[in-house]
């Protein structure tokens, strides 16, 4: 019994010094995060800055247009608040940036083309009366100043950004393996005290351990879910509004100043106003894609040939063209109705949008029921057969090799040649309500024939 104790007191011992050093390399690493944490905001910071300057170096370049047409003197102080803050952004750079030798010289390159490019401003503001081919040679001089700098700006930011990515990987790498090590020392206390009390708390130890974990998941469960709601709440309020604006003083400007606007000028205007609706159209199906996490709606047996029908009404609606859809007979399958009409109407929009030129899309959607053992490997836990539906289009199809990319939030294929442009959500709401009904959904495509998406539902409920 006391050759027992001793062996239990010399592992005591020698499980809490190893004990004491994973602690201290735990801590250590933990000061390095801090430090890299602090890193990465400073790189942040950086290119920030970067920006500021390329702004400013625009907005000066704005007033000297602007005061060279008017003669207005309000635009001269533009330009000097715009100088100001060029002075306090390099000023900035060097602070942040110090102690790189390649950084030093970028930041002396470009404070030279800013000193440059903002004394060419000045001396065009100051001598309007210059005759065409001076002026003319100015400008162009101002125009290479303002393209170095440009160069210059865009170098710096690609430094930081590969910076900023290599301490971002770091940061990850170390943030993945805390919870391992977090529980390596926790398991190895537990055995400690374990060994010192005989073992006899041990099943009481391990519960107060798992209650542990559970509590830390659903914590973090619920502040990733917050920051979630709240960040879909700022998307489909606050931050369409500015859009909103912007389309609405764009319009204006077209129909207001219609006689004073140039073609280049008309031209910008129209483009602000397309972009600006194609931003809000993305943050609208961000919204619609993030809404998907929570499920508020109550599960129904679902006729897919009747909301496939609704859907293709609205389909033809939306896109005023004619559409082939051959549609058999359909089982039946338990779910979210508004969820699965999102999933037919994006895969709808989906084929109609990559269509062949100048032809007339056509679609075909099939049903069959899949034992389990013949489905694909890997694809899911649910011990049941599986409803199958083939949803087949004849359009512009797509190499295998991206059948897996497609799915990805705002991840689109290369399709330069095509007229039409998807916004990348589409086909991630698909796989996100495949998820929420414990399916799946697999892509095959071939390139310039046609794609077909298989939607696996399971015929078992485990909801």
């Amino acid at each position: 019994m006391r050759q027992k104790l001793t062996y239990l007191f010399i592992a005591f011992g020698l499980s809490f010094i190893i004990l004491i050093a994973l602690s201290y390399v735990f801590f250590r690493q933990l000061d390095d995060l801090t430090g890299s944490a602090e890193s990465v905001e400073s790189t942040y910071g950086n290119i920030n800055i970067l920006s500021s300057v390329d702004r400013d170096l625009t907005l000066a370049e704005s007033s000297q247009r602007g005061f060279m047409l008017t003669g207005d003197s309000m635009f001269l102080s533009r330009l000097n608040e715009s100088a100001a803050r060029l002075r306090i952004s390099m000023l900035a750079l060097k602070l942040g940036m110090d102690g790189e030798h390649r950084r030093n010289q970028d930041i002396k390159q470009l404070q030279g083309f800013v000193t440059m490019r903002l004394a060419y401003l000045h001396n065009n503001m100051a001598d309007l009366s210059l005759d065409r081919d001076t002026l003319r040679a100015r400008l162009s001089d101002g125009k290479t100043a303002m393209d170095s700098c440009r160069k210059i700006i865009t170098r710096m930011e690609q430094v930081e950004r590969q910076d900023l990515a290599s301490k971002s990987r770091d940061q990850e790498n170390f943030i993945s393996a805390t919870p391992g090590r977090f529980r390596l020392i926790f398991t190895f206390s537990s055995i400690v005290f374990l060994l010192s009390f005989l073992f006899i708390t041990r099943e009481f130890t391990g519960r107060i351990r798992y209650q542990n974990e559970l509590e830390r998941s659903v914590q973090e469960l619920s502040r990733v879910n917050t920051e979630l709601q709240d960040y879909s709440f700022v998307a489909s309020h606050r931050m369409q509004e500015p859009l909103r604006k912007i389309q609405t003083f764009s319009n204006r400007l077209r129909v207001t100043h219609a006689g004073s606007l140039n073609e280049e000028g008309r031209l910008i205007s129209a483009r602000i106003d397309q972009l600006a609706g194609e931003m809000q159209g993305l943050m609208e199906d961000f919204v619609h894609f993030m809404s998907l996490s929570q499920n508020v709606e109550k599960l129904a047996s679902v006729n897919l040939n009747r909301l496939i029908a609704e859907v293709e009404t609205d389909i033809r609606e939306s896109y005023q063209k004619p559409v082939v859809v051959e549609v058999g007979q359909l089982s039946s399958v338990t779910g979210y109705p508004k969820q699965l009409y999102s999933l037919f109407r994006a895969l709808l929009d989906n084929s109609i949008k990559f269509f062949k030129p100048g032809e007339t899309p056509h679609i075909k959607i099939t049903n069959e029921i899949i034992a389990y053992n013949n489905l694909p490997p890997g694809k899911t836990l649910i011990k049941s057969d599986f409803i199958k539906i083939s949803f087949l289009d004849k359009g512009i199809g797509f190499n295998n090799e991206f059948r897996e990319k497609i799915f990805g939030l705002f991840q689109r294929l290369d399709s330069d040649n095509h007229e039409n442009q998807g916004k990348g959500v589409g086909l991630s709401i698909v796989r996100r309500v495949m998820f929420n009904h414990h399916g799946f959904v697999v892509a095959d495509g071939t390139l310039g024939e046609g794609s077909v998406f298989y939607l696996y539902f399971p015929i078992k409920k485990a909801f």
